[in-house]
């Protein structure tokens, strides 16, 4: 079983800064399983914008190509 964390970022595709230190984060508190465990990133490009079709439409396909690959793995 293969577990998907999927953050929303405030921040664009092309900057990625909110993945950096997230990412960074993470690696500080935790060890991740990189064969079971995968972080997934939906850029929002504003905060304001996290109630969005188009980001909630990126959650979902990620959750959808994720849970594709095996019918075991979930998204948080």
């Amino acid at each position: 079983m293969g577990l998907q964390l999927i953050f929303c970022v405030e921040t664009n595709q092309k900057s990625k800064s909110d993945t950096i230190y997230i990412r960074q984060t993470i690696n500080h508190f935790y060890q991740l399983d990189q064969a079971h465990q995968k972080l997934s990133w939906v850029y929002m490009d504003g905060k304001g914008k996290y109630d969005s079709a188009s980001v909630r439409r990126n959650i979902e396909i990620c959750r959808k190509e994720y849970s594709a690959t095996s019918k075991d793995n979930k998204s948080v």
